[in-house]
């Protein structure tokens, strides 16, 4: 069973009137922020059912014959790829549905059900899970040259990007109203797509091309927070 699960999503957010940088990384670091992203991972959590990897180790293999009967052939085709069962690289499911192993082994690398009639397989993400760690990153296409000048930079009323990576770990041995330990970092990020821009106009400007190095687009940051959150459930 995952005993982890991490998930990555591109957030739009809206900053307050007045506010700083540093007022926004100071929001990232709270449980306000944790309510707020709740809306994200929920979703997320629940689309992210892929079944459990033993799933296909009992299904028999099956050579399906091709025939001169065009119905019939329809009825055999792998309903993943649309081509016909033809080979002995073929599944049959417990449900009675024949897939080529290839297609259905992908299938079930994303969901836990079978893609005719939605037979279901274990999932490999099940029970309850607490947020363990929410990396929170602002994405600002124009940058400062210093941190303080970063911090103190006024974007209220902006509605900016926010690239969030969230680790959630297996809770199922607490309580169910039991809160747990979260971690909140907060970041500023150049924008990849200026990164994109300047290291192009670096290497083209000249006659000959200088040797670039890329410096980590990480800028600002504030020291971690924690909070404390309840279990989301699977």
């Amino acid at each position: 069973m995952t005993q982890g699960i991490n998930l990555k999503a591109s957030v739009q957010y809206t900053v307050p009137a007045g506010a700083t940088v540093a007022d926004v990384l100071q929001v990232f670091r709270s449980p306000h922020w944790v309510s707020y992203m709740m809306r994200y991972i929920v979703p997320q959590l629940k689309a992210s059912t892929p079944a459990i990897k033993t799933a296909l180790d009992t299904c028999p293999r099956v050579q399906c014959l091709a025939t001169t009967d065009s119905h019939t052939d329809k009825d055999n085709d792998c309903v993943v790829c649309m081509n016909p069962n033809n080979s002995d690289e073929s599944l049959v499911l417990p449900c009675g549905h024949i897939f080529h192993e290839a297609c259905i082994g992908s299938w079930l690398r994303l969901r836990s059900t079978c893609p005719t009639c939605r037979y279901q397989f274990e999932k490999e993400i099940s029970g309850r899970y607490a947020i363990r760690c929410i990396n929170s990153a602002l994405i600002l296409d124009n940058v400062e040259p210093t941190k303080e000048e970063m911090l103190a930079r006024r974007i209220g009323g902006q509605t900016l990007m926010v690239a969030v990576h969230v680790t959630l770990v297996q809770a199922t041995q607490y309580a169910a109203n039991e809160k747990y330990p979260c971690v909140l970092n907060a970041a500023v990020m150049r924008s990849p797509v200026q990164q994109s821009s300047s290291l192009s106009s670096a290497v083209t400007g000249g006659s000959s091309a200088p040797h670039v190095r890329r410096k980590s687009s990480r800028l600002a940051s504030s020291p971690p927070s924690s909070a404390t959150t309840k279990r989301v459930k699977q």
